[in-house]
């Protein structure tokens, strides 16, 4: 939204920690399946961690290809004037998301999770809009 160089030159860097990441919860669920050998809760908040490591390193694919975008054009800004407001929305949205989803995560508060559908449908709102 705003051209800034170096937090889009941070982004392409972080993706292979991100990577890396991912990788090792990928490597640990094994290891956590056998020794441990979860049931009910356990095992589904293990199998959540393994689409939650996935989602996110897409995530950071995505912002990648954002920032790159943001590199070839810079000095430019990428998003079209007409659009700042909706892509803010939208932004903003998905901030809370991510948020929102650390919150539950480690509380596992059931209203939050599902406030998130909410804060969901506001994306994809920001999206048709678009």
């Amino acid at each position: 939204l705003n051209g800034d160089r170096a937090a889009a030159e941070t982004v392409v860097r972080g993706d292979a920690v991100l990577n890396g990441m991912r990788d090792d919860v990928h490597a640990a669920i094994p290891q956590l399946l056998v020794r441990l050998q979860p049931v009910a809760g356990d095992l589904r908040l293990v199998l959540c961690a393994m689409r939650i490591a996935g989602d996110l390193e897409r995530m950071g694919d995505l912002a990648v290809h954002i920032a790159e975008v943001a590199l070839m054009r810079h000095p430019v800004t990428v998003v079209p004037e007409p659009a700042v407001d909706v892509m803010t929305a939208m932004a903003d949205a998905a901030a809370r998301i991510a948020d929102k989803t650390s919150v539950v995560l480690s509380t596992r508060d059931q209203l939050d999770a599902m406030q998130l559908g909410l804060d969901d449908d506001e994306v994809d709102a920001a999206q048709a809009r678009l």
